[in-house]
């Protein structure tokens, strides 16, 4: 439940609600969590709403890219794609369901899908960032999964430009045009911090062993168009990933 006064004098809410996804091994318990993380914040936000009666000017939600699913594919996959049908998938179509509800509610509503969002403080980056410090960076297999992503600064950025413009407001793929595969990646990393990358990639069938389902998350990725967020009018600021690296130490 929430509080009604807290909606007095509010005009924006911006959620970014959810479970980790990388957070513990997916469990049917921690996918349950996952799931009803953001189905349950979504659905709080709109009774305190409709208790209150507060009309908003904006609305923003969170949701991702994983909506096209957990596959390898090459397609560059639009807003208006079909969703997958993994887990990922139904999840990011159960948030956004509950997203429509916000448009009696609000002026505006916008749904950013984000991809791999880079970042020093938390995610995927960090994880991965002391194996490579210490020159023991590996691949991950098969190598050629596409790896969609954006920077923490480039995300707060676009957050705050559809707050200054919501006349824009929109689903919107919510990634830089830096999309390497796996390999790729893995070799500017190492190359920035002066390390060798190891002759080998870590097997899919070992990641599976130790991450269960959630090892498709690295294994899989498929490139994302990001066409219709830089139609908006938005300036990506991080184009090349060496740089995001850099911004990121």
């Amino acid at each position: 439940s929430i509080d009604t006064n807290a909606f007095d004098g509010v005009s924006i809410v911006v959620n970014l609600a959810g479970q980790s996804i990388a957070g513990k091994r997916w469990t049917k318990e921690y996918k349950n969590k996952i799931l009803q993380s953001r189905v349950n914040s979504s659905l709080t936000l709109i009774k305190g709403l409709e208790e209150s009666g507060a009309q908003l000017d904006l609305f923003i939600g969170a949701s991702a890219v994983g909506y096209y699913g957990m596959k390898l594919s090459n397609h560059r996959f639009a807003e208006d794609d079909l969703p997958g049908n993994d887990f990922l998938a139904t999840t990011c179509i159960a948030w956004e369901k509950n997203y429509e509800k916000f448009y009696k509610h609000s002026k505006y509503v916008s749904v950013l899908r984000f991809g791999l969002i880079l970042s020093g403080k938390g995610g995927f980056f960090p994880k991965i960032e002391k194996s490579f410090k210490l020159g023991f960076g590996v691949s991950l297999a098969p190598g050629n999964q596409i790896m969609s992503i954006v920077h923490i600064e480039d995300v707060v950025r676009f957050i705050f430009y559809l707050i200054q413009n919501p006349e824009k407001s929109s689903v919107y793929n919510v990634v830089s045009d830096i999309q390497p595969t796996y390999d790729e990646m893995a070799k500017t990393i190492a190359k920035h911090f002066g390390k060798p990358l190891l002759p080998f990639r870590v097997p899919v069938w070992l990641l599976n062993l130790f991450l269960g389902e959630q090892h498709k998350m690295l294994t899989t990725g498929v490139a994302i168009n990001n066409d219709k967020l830089k139609n908006a009018g938005f300036n990506l600021k991080y184009f090349r990933l060496v740089d995001a690296l850099q911004n990121l130490i």
